[in-house]
């Protein structure tokens, strides 16, 4: 079988400034993949590559190849792009309130998604909202909830209710735990791990904390300055970390559980 995402010689520039270099990754159907390094490796920028989302001023290096299910995604325009993102591709970033609409009901937003999107009726996109909030643990009084009513775990679970709801084929999922404290994130976490078990779904994990993506992914890539310098299962790179920096990351963030994870893998 085929991969779903294939990345091969991903370099992003800023001008003359390179800030990702020959980026390559795969992930199967179904897989799992973490991104782990410190603030300004290049995961963000790998995952909005990925997502044709790159910030103002920034591009994709001519060499670049980003395949999705077999079609290439670099240089679509934005037309083109509309089967692709929210539709086979979700996403989920940190913050979760700044992305909701202060001014409307969660479920509204998330009934009004699936009207323009999947194009169901006013009462078929109500039902539906009501049965997705509840598919991520959310109680059915969270519909007629304002954002700024909400926790960030439950505001991240709109989130993850809203990119999944068109049954996506890959959830990108990008620093989605850093603002939560530690018993929300991991229940985040088993959020995500139960949805793809459910759904099928491949998910990108993007995270500064090798612990969280070890719970999680199938398989691990470590940045620093824009580059891959590790890559292997979370046993393989928690175990016996090849690079310094590696060493370092599995050093600084045993705190939050490395060490009991690392005796389980």
């Amino acid at each position: 079988m085929s991969d779903l995402l294939t990345v091969r010689n991903l370099s992003v520039h800023a001008g003359e400034e390179t800030l990702v270099r020959g980026l390559d990754l795969d992930l199967a159907r179904g897989g799992s993949l973490g991104i782990v390094g410190e603030s300004g490796s290049g995961k963000s920028l790998t995952c909005r590559s990925v997502l044709g989302i790159l910030p103002p001023g920034l591009t994709t290096g001519p060499g670049t190849s980003i395949r999705f299910d077999g079609a290439e995604l670099t240089g679509l325009d934005p037309l083109e792009w509309l089967p692709y993102r929210a539709d086979r591709i979700g996403a989920v970033f940190q913050d979760p309130g700044s992305y909701l609409n202060p001014s409307i009901p969660v479920g509204r937003q998330l009934a009004e998604v699936l009207r323009v999107r999947g194009g169901l009726g006013r009462r078929a996109a109500r039902e539906r909202a009501a049965e997705l909030l509840a598919d991520v643990g959310l109680p059915g009084r969270v519909a007629g909830q304002y954002a700024h009513e909400l926790s960030g775990g439950m505001q991240q679970r709109v989130m993850i209710a809203i990119a999944v709801c068109r049954e996506p084929d890959l959830l990108i999922a990008d620093e989605a735990t850093t603002a939560l404290d530690v018993t929300v994130q991991a229940e985040v976490l088993d959020l995500l791990a139960d949805l793809r078990e459910r759904t099928g779904l491949a998910l990108v994990l993007v995270s500064h904390d090798l612990a969280v993506v070890a719970q999680v992914c199938d398989e691990v890539l470590v940045l620093r300055d824009g580059e891959v310098l590790e890559r292997g299962t979370p046993a393989e790179v928690l175990r016996n970390p090849r690079h310094e920096y590696t060493r370092t990351l599995v050093d600084a963030h045993a705190r939050f559980g490395i060490e009991r994870f690392r005796s389980h893998v």
